[in-house]
């Protein structure tokens, strides 16, 4: 079953300390601080770096832990993050052990993030959709960065994807943390006996069946996680075995009110088979393009857009205030009109032929609509821009014909009496047109 709590929270923060760690000096450099959060595999505190006035976090595992297959997953973790670099992943500084309980136990040394996390900044309601979508492509970038080092994150949550700013006036940055249960593609799985790794609110398909997990897992997890971002709803709720076993079934309800390039894109991202969900870069692409485009403009009340994963029919018209996020600043709320049916844009499944045709593999345009996001606007403009320079070629034609002017009559000449005024005029007749 799930490693953490269904709703996706994970850790509980405190903003206390721990007795016997506040004040303690790791490596002689590193100053234990108050409590951020505790997780499955340990605590996270906040801490300084002495010898470059630094702040960091630092993540110290349990003590009690005697299984060797966590003890291997402790250690997977710090060598994983010791090869990745991106701006959208929190960065690794360094690593060592110390005693807690007659053992060793092992920390992590990291980038402090200044800020909040997703989930808890998704308490204030649904976010703008251009702000989803920027949002959206900076994670589907640091997940395609992952993928490409054959590396699966396996438990991309909200709680996971911490925001912060650069400067006051700048707009959140996502960072994607917490690699503890993340895995090589080609190294061997680590992870306790029966048990599935991840939130059971986020997980795949093939999570919840224990089946091999790849890269399409962070690509379901991260669509499940816009769609909660855009409509203020988990897509699947409830205790963690029901909540895990539902997507088996069927996939999330993505209310028409979202538009159909969100419809199609996030039906792709979370379609139950693996084979038919974009890659990391296809997503970023798209969200960085084509969706992102298509929202601005559109505005709605966040609430409505929430009551729409309920109401699909409900036509959201006009525009509300901002709502205020602690700490972030004004955010408006954006949505498209309805535009899809609900069975086109309620899941993957909808792409099939109807049952009563004779059976056929559809197209790949059918069968993955998010890859002509990306090229709408730029197909539109050529024929914008061909469509133009025919009608100017027309009307340059056309006002060059009226502004001819009529040819000048032929002047005759003077008459020529006589026989050799007649044979001068068949020879004037026979070179005439």
């Amino acid at each position: 079953m799930a490693r953490v709590d269904a709703d996706g929270r994970g850790c509980t923060m405190t903003g206390g300390t721990e007795t016997g760690l506040a004040g303690t000096r790791l490596l002689d450099r590193y100053l234990v601080g108050e409590v951020l959060g505790h997780g499955g595999m340990g605590s996270v505190y906040r801490g300084t770096d002495v010898v470059l006035d630094r702040d960091v976090a630092l993540k110290i595992f349990r003590e009690d832990v005697t299984n060797p297959e966590e003890l291997a997953r402790q250690q997977s973790e710090a060598r994983m993050l010791a090869k990745l670099n991106h701006h959208g992943l929190v960065t690794l500084y360094d690593t060592g052990t110390l005693q807690r309980g007659g053992r060793e136990v092992p920390f992590l040394v990291m980038e402090y993030v200044p800020g909040t996390d997703l989930h808890r900044h998704l308490v204030a309601g649904p976010l703008a959709g251009s702000e989803v979508a920027r949002l959206g492509a900076e994670l589907a970038g640091a997940l395609h960065y992952i993928h490409h080092r054959g590396v699966v994150h396996r438990d991309v949550k909200p709680a996971n994807i911490l925001l912060t700013r650069y400067a006051a006036d700048a707009p959140l940055r996502p960072k994607l943390a917490d690699f503890g249960i993340a895995r090589m593609l080609d190294g061997a799985r680590v992870t306790a006996t029966n048990m599935v790794p991840g939130t059971a609110a986020y997980l795949s398909p093939e999570q919840a069946r224990g089946d091999t997990v790849g890269p399409p897992a962070d690509i379901y997890s991260l669509g499940l996680v816009l769609l909660e971002a855009l409509t203020g709803t988990v897509a699947f709720p409830g205790p963690p075995l029901e909540a895990a076993v539902a997507r088996l079934s069927r996939g999330p309800e993505i209310p028409d009110a979202l538009g159909p390039q969100w419809g199609s894109l996030l039906a792709a991202m979370t379609a139950r088979n693996p084979e038919d969900r974009p890659g990391a870069a296809s997503v970023a692409a798209a969200l960085g393009t084509a969706v992102g485009w298509s929202l601005r403009g559109h505005q709605a009340r966040g609430e409505e857009i929430a009551a729409a994963a309920s109401h699909p029919a409900t036509r959201v018209m006009d525009a509300a205030p901002a709502v205020q996020h602690s700490g972030s600043g004004a955010v408006p709320h954006e949505a498209r009109l309805p535009a899809l049916s609900e069975s086109q844009a309620t899941n993957a499944t909808a792409w099939q032929p109807a049952p009563q045709r004779p059976a056929r593999a559809p197209s790949s345009a059918q069968r993955r609509p998010w890859r002509n996001l990306t090229r709408l606007g730029a197909r539109k403009a050529w024929l914008l821009a061909a469509a133009a320079a025919v009608v100017v070629i027309l009307a340059g034609v056309l006002l060059a014909s009226l502004q001819r002017p009529e040819p000048a009559p032929v002047d005759p000449g003077p008459a020529i009496p006589g026989q050799l005024g007649e044979h001068f005029k068949e020879l004037e007749e026979s070179v005439t047109p």
